[in-house]
């Protein structure tokens, strides 16, 4: 099957760039990697973040600076790691005379400001490192954020007038003694460094959202919110919850995207059988009612392959030994292609083509990250980052200190692993499951909107209440967020969407009257679209409630219909799950 690139042209282009000029607007430059390589994701988590605003984005190592490499850039950020890193004395006069913007996160900014006599051009210099003196909150945009854990600071010593975005400051005693993150001349600092922080306070949201001051964008409030049903499982979907669900939502006008698992996989017999494997033949009814998600313009997700490997070792991860992200010893190239492929194959036979991708657990090889955007422009998840630059050639089998998912709060157009990223932030309702509750998503996402562009994503597994997802919906909408859904987002057509008496535009004019439902009893079009539906020379059509000639449901097979017999068993052979 034709991958979408060529992972060869990708690493060519980084060469020519290596040996010639600039090809990014933004540079994030990071200091000398230690053994853990940390200083590396730091600066892929910020290119990550960046990515949203340009979409052109390079880093690079601050020691290998050479005086005037600034000028090829409209945008530079320096991300301070360590006080005693000692910065080049090229790269500290540039900063100093630079008429592009520069982002200073953290620690070093002494070296630059102390250099000055009197005021200095930024309007601000580096002051005391601060302890903490119980500061747990951001104070910004009228909101206190939170802080927790480690609360130190840099002071900063204003000499001038520069613009002050936020301040530190203890919960509920606001003052202005302690500036946050300030702009003066082309020099943006922000006195603390919040990436150890992601996914346990406020910190790396109010960053992204002072990232539109740093580019100094014109963008409004505008939240948007992301749903998708989330592994949608040959013999494992309740398809009539799922049913009830997509009808719920399009009383509601509420765009959705669904995570399919082509292959289900259970080696060691932890679910059914051993040895027991499905496909879409064996579910007939997940094929319709994906057929029939897509005709009101759902969004079909790839979620893997089989969500685990195939010798069952892995417990639910595929590409990685379990949720401990360690490699797999036969992790390569070849075998990662073979698997993607094979998965495309088993949907292309359906008629369908995923554009958008899902790790299982989110978590892969670097090298596999880069294979997965040979088939997909975007990924959906909670994009994880290595410690290896973003332009490096793909390392496959091998074990990273400290590989971390980013929680991202908002859409991008690449990223450090090549694909745009839709998030996958607020994670997957288990009702009853402490932090993965409707309230616990609906706290998470009222934290989140302080991001002015906010995108919120939770997913559910079949089997959520209705009326619990229409609750939750609403929530959502009275605190700002507008619902789209992946393609609305990236602005992807969607080709497998034909239909056009659905609530969500789509890309064809009139062909809906040649759909057919196919069917060969009532009883088929009552089970698969509800009430009010009945089969006419092998389709089904909908009939009227005040229809006087309306046909009686006819279970003509009561060993095979849990939903017209009543009964709460699935008694076909075919493997389909009738939870």
């Amino acid at each position: 099957m034709l991958r979408k690139t060529s992972i060869g042209f990708m690493f060519m282009m980084a060469i020519l760039v290596a040996a010639g000029g600039a090809y990014a607007s933004t540079i994030i430059y990071y200091e000398t990697p230690g053994a853990g390589g940390e200083q590396i994701i730091y600066a892929n988590m910020m290119l990550n973040l960046m990515a949203h605003f340009d979409s052109e984005v390079t880093t690079a190592d601050v020691a290998e600076y050479q005086s005037g490499d600034l000028g090829n850039y409209d945008y530079a950020v320096y991300i301070g790691y360590s006080y005693d890193f000692e910065l080049p004395q090229d790269f500290l006069d540039d900063v100093a005379t630079n008429q592009h913007r520069i982002l200073w996160i953290g620690e070093g900014l002494h070296q630059l400001t102390d250099a000055f006599p009197g005021p200095g051009p930024f309007g601000f210099k580096s002051g005391e490192y601060n302890e903490g003196d119980g500061r747990d909150r951001i104070d910004y945009k009228g909101r206190f954020m939170e802080r927790r854990e480690e609360l130190s600071f840099w002071d900063v010593e204003i000499t001038g007038n520069p613009g002050i975005y936020s301040y530190l400051i203890p919960d509920g005693l606001p003052d202005q003694d302690h500036p946050h993150f300030l702009c003066g001349g082309n020099l943006c600092y922000l006195a603390e460094f919040p990436f150890w922080f992601d996914w346990i306070d406020d910190r790396m949201y109010v960053l992204a959202d002072l990232l539109h001051e740093f580019y100094e964008t014109d963008a409004l409030e505008n939240h948007k919110a992301l749903f998708r049903f989330y592994e949608l499982t040959p013999g494992m979907v309740d398809t009539a919850n799922v049913r009830q669900v997509v009808d719920k939502l399009g009383e509601m006008d509420v765009p959705f995207a669904f995570a399919v698992v082509p292959i289900f996989k259970d080696v060691t017999g932890l679910i059914a059988d051993p040895d027991t494997e499905w496909h879409f033949d064996d579910d007939p009814d997940l094929v319709i009612l994906i057929d029939d998600m897509l005709d009101v313009g759902g969004v079909l997700i790839q979620l893997g392959v089989t969500h685990q490997h195939d010798d069952g070792t892995t417990g639910d991860a595929e590409f990685v030994q379990g949720e401990s992200g360690d490699p797999l010893g036969y992790d390569a190239q070849a075998w990662v292609q073979d698997r993607i492929e094979a998965g495309l194959q088993e949907f292309a036979a359906e008629g369908w083509t995923p554009k958008i991708w899902e790790t299982p657990w989110h978590l892969a090889s670097h090298g596999d990250y880069l294979i997965f955007s040979e088939y997909f422009d975007y990924y959906l998840q909670n994009p994880q980052v290595f410690p290896v630059r973003h332009d490096a050639d793909p390392i496959f089998a091998t074990s990273f200190i400290g590989p971390t998912n980013q929680l991202m709060p908002f859409e991008t157009t690449f990223s450090a692993s090549n694909m745009g990223i839709a998030p996958a932030n607020l994670g997957c309702v288990l009702p009853g499951t402490p932090g993965a509750d409707f309230e616990d998503l609906r706290d998470m996402a009222l934290r989140m909107s302080i991001v002015r562009d906010a995108v919120v994503s939770f997913c559910a597994y079949s089997g959520v209440d209705p009326d619990d997802m229409e609750d939750f919906v609403g929530e959502l909408e009275d605190l700002g967020y507008l619902f789209t859904n992946p393609n609305g987002l990236f602005g992807i057509t969607d080709d497998d969407d034909d239909s056009d008496d659905d609530w969500f535009p789509d890309d064809d004019a009139d062909d809906d009257a040649a759909d057919c439902h196919e069917c060969d009893s009532t009883g088929d079009c009552v089970a698969d679209l509800g009430e009010e539906h009945a089969c006419v020379d092998n389709c089904c059509v909908s009939v009227p409630a005040w229809h006087e000639d309306e046909p009686d449901i006819v279970d003509d097979d009561p060993d095979d219909d849990a939903q017209i017999d009543g009964d709460d068993d699935d008694d076909s052979d075919n493997g389909a799950c009738g939870c």
